[in-house]
């Protein structure tokens, strides 16, 4: 924190003054600089890095709620939706088709986009399933599998951050950063004072 004193030294700096090393108080002035200079320039490097590693943590921290377990969840359902559960190899029936289109209709409206965040409040507009295969049925196992791994997707969406949660985080993390960034470009400009004053006492 710059002083009147190191103001108005400064500002003797900047209209030409010479230094000549007579004057006490422009000495204890002088003596004094360089220990905050010296402290000072601590406080900025820790700061410098404090800033960084918030940004890196803010830059971390995903705007989705769509987890690396959900991704597992969905990668499983994709596999068995699209490549086993599929017209040319499993489905010989008309229930069949029910249960395939029903999935690739819950598939389109609960699975989200690469890094967007999933909407928990969408199962409840989800039609209602078709009614159960024969046990009997080739596809009935498939089926199974298919529809416990849209319920596992389900109980872990829920899990999740809420985008409300995920707003306050990020915009607390926001704030921290922007206080943080104001303090250091005041830091800055004191230790530039400073550095004047110093380089202006050795000439």
């Amino acid at each position: 924190m710059t002083t009147l004193q190191h103001t108005a030294l400064d500002t003797l700096i900047k209209v030409g003054h010479k230094y000549d090393g007579e004057n006490v108080i422009i000495e204890n002035v002088i003596f004094e600089v360089d220990q905050l200079r010296q402290s000072l320039q601590i406080e900025l490097d820790d700061n410098n890095e404090e800033y960084k590693f918030l940004q890196q943590l803010k830059n971390k921290k995903s705007h989705s709620n769509y987890t690396a377990k959900m991704s597992q969840i969905t990668s499983e359902i994709s596999r068995e939706l699209f490549d086993v559960f599929s017209y040319s190899e499993a489905i010989t029936s008309y229930e069949e088709v029910d249960w395939k289109e029903y999935f690739h209709c819950v598939y389109d409206h609960v699975i989200p986009e690469e890094k967007q965040s999933c909407n928990i409040r969408i199962w409840e507009i989800i039609p209602e399933s078709p009614p159960a295969l024969d046990v009997n049925s080739p596809c009935w196992s498939i089926v199974k599998s298919i529809k416990n791994n849209f319920e596992k997707f389900r109980i872990e969406s829920e899990k999740g951050q809420t985008l409300k949660d995920i707003f306050k985080e990020q915009s607390h993390l926001g704030k921290e950063i922007l206080y943080l960034g104001k303090e250091i470009v005041e830091t800055n400009k004191t230790m530039a004072v400073y550095n004047r004053i110093i380089e202006w006492s050795m000439h």
